[in-house]
């Protein structure tokens, strides 16, 4: 059984997510594409500096909360729906699962590269944020609720993607559960409780994991800006969203091992009977 020290400081896996990071980070010698894309990256964040900055008086912090939790919607798929069933595609998975590895250690490592695309994400933003929590005086507190949703979703999600990858042998089709994964998370179930629940108490407990109304709600207590209902102010608190996404990321983790070792099973069973 692995411990904690061979799964995460001594994981060979560790190196495919650093190997993952500069290239997501566009370190690459020689490669022009890169470096144009690199550049391109930086002209635009820099414009986003300077809007947000010249609306810093017109603005709060957790518009930038929003736009961070959007963007990673969009941005930790991209990264996680290759993770094993781009392998599988690549006809790479056959030699990684007989490695001498466990099958978490091999899960971890996958997750660790999308960690780095949401801290990567998360220290861009910590700029804009600062600027207009700074401005308009924003509560310490309240802008690390909404972080903790905005993060702690994003990790999960993460986790979910790389589960849904473990579940597919096309990298196509991992892609398309992921975001339909996420199409029922964040949309279709909210629009779900509103047509049965109405404006009920329940509605807030219902809608608490999903991170767009959780930033609107820690906003409402600093700003009025829409209703919570009778939800306790603590399950807004940075601790309970750490705790409940922690829990989800962990469930989905534990379900892609689960998952990779039956398929290693099945195969194994099929390779015994032929």
């Amino acid at each position: 059984m692995p411990d904690l020290k061979s799964i995460v400081l001594e994981n060979p896996m560790l190196v495919e997510a650093k190997r993952f990071g500069r290239k997501f980070l566009g370190v690459s010698r020689g490669n022009t594409l890169s470096r144009g894309i690199l550049v391109l990256s930086c002209f635009i964040y820099l414009m986003l500096v300077m809007v947000t900055f010249s609306n810093r008086t017109s603005m709060n912090s957790d518009y930038i909360i929003q736009f961070q939790t959007g963007l990673l919607c969009f941005v930790v798929p991209t990264i996680t729906y290759g993770a094993v069933a781009g392998e599988r595609e690549r006809r790479t998975w056959d030699l990684l699962i007989v490695a001498p590895i466990s099958k978490l250690q091999i899960i971890i490592g996958k997750f660790v590269s999308g960690l780095i695309v949401i801290c990567s994400v998360a220290l861009l933003m910590v700029p804009l944020i600062f600027i207009l929590a700074v401005s308009n005086g924003d509560r310490f507190m309240a802008v690390m609720s909404g972080e903790a949703a905005s993060l702690g979703f994003a990790t999960a999600f993460s986790a979910c993607g790389l589960y849904v990858s473990s579940l597919m042998n096309r990298a196509f089709a991992a892609q398309a559960a992921t975001y339909a994964v996420g199409l029922v998370w964040l949309v279709l179930w909210p629009m779900l409780v509103y047509l049965l629940n109405g404006s009920g108490d329940s509605v807030g407990y219902l809608l608490w994991s999903q991170p767009f109304i959780t930033t609107a709600a820690v906003a409402d207590r600093v700003y009025n800006i829409v209703s919570t209902g009778n939800v306790p102010w603590w399950l807004y608190s940075p601790g309970a969203q750490i705790v409940f996404y922690g829990l989800v990321t962990s469930v989905f983790l534990l379900l892609a091992t689960i998952q990779i070792q039956e398929k290693k099973n099945r195969a194994v069973r099929g390779v015994g009977v032929a």
